[in-house]
């Protein structure tokens, strides 16, 4: 964990000591990330989905197929064959 991040955030290394054998405090992130790619390791990309959609990840055949935006107030039963 970023210890600049950590003061920005108002948290003391004692706010976190229920994570501590998980969570090693660095003096600045970017540093060590520097630091740990000139030694080889690669950052992970991350994903970035809204909330809703992440239970798609693993399965997008599950997600229901967007609605057509038409403009239109109507459920599509009266002006159906408007709807494209």
């Amino acid at each position: 964990m970023c210890n600049n991040a950590m003061r920005a955030a108002g948290l003391e290394a004692t706010d976190i000591a229920d994570i501590a054998g998980f969570v090693t405090i660095v003096p600045a992130g970017f540093a060590e990330l520097f630091d740990l790619e000139s030694k080889g390791y690669e950052p992970i990309a991350a994903i970035v989905t809204p909330v809703r959609d992440s239970r798609y990840l693993d399965h997008p055949g599950l997600k229901p197929a967007a609605k057509q935006n038409t403009g239109c107030s109507c459920d599509g039963a009266r002006c159906a064959p408007l709807h494209f």
